[in-house]
């Protein structure tokens, strides 16, 4: 699971509901509702995304990477550096110097832990339902 912030502030309408799927993060509700996979937008830095509303209602996702909040941001989700390991790929290489067989080593990224990332909630300015038709959810969020 993320873990979940609350930011102390004016919300007349709540906090955007949200939840997380393996490592997708789902924000918003019905045809207002936002997906981001954290495993593909995890980076060599952290990497921000802020969740803002426009004055319709209708949520939209920004990337950052120095963190300041925008005008009208619901959420702010913070997803840190990715970190990669070392493997052996089972394949043998000759050493220039040594002439000795050695094993061939590579690196891959290791996926995201969701455990480590952290999403942060503000106060909603505008009702989330405002730019939705139904409230039909496709995906079980969380209300706040």
């Amino acid at each position: 699971m993320i873990e979940k912030k609350k930011t102390l502030t004016w919300e007349p309408y709540g906090y955007v509901p949200y939840g997380v799927e393996e490592t997708t993060l789902f924000v918003g509700k019905g045809e207002n509702l936002l997906s981001f996979d954290m495993d593909e937008l995890q980076h060599d830095v952290e990497t921000i995304i802020h969740i803002c509303q426009d004055t319709d209602g209708t949520l939209r996702g920004y990337i950052d990477y120095d963190g300041e909040i925008p005008p009208y941001c619901v959420a702010r989700v913070t997803i840190p550096a990715g970190k990669y390991e070392i493997y052996d790929t089972g394949e043998k290489q000759k050493n220039s110097t040594t002439g000795k067989m050695e094993p061939v080593m590579a690196q891959r990224k290791v996926p995201v832990d969701t455990e480590n990332c952290v999403i942060e909630l503000f106060g909603s300015f505008f009702p989330i339902e405002k730019a939705t038709d139904s409230d039909d959810d496709s995906k079980e969020t969380k209300e706040d």
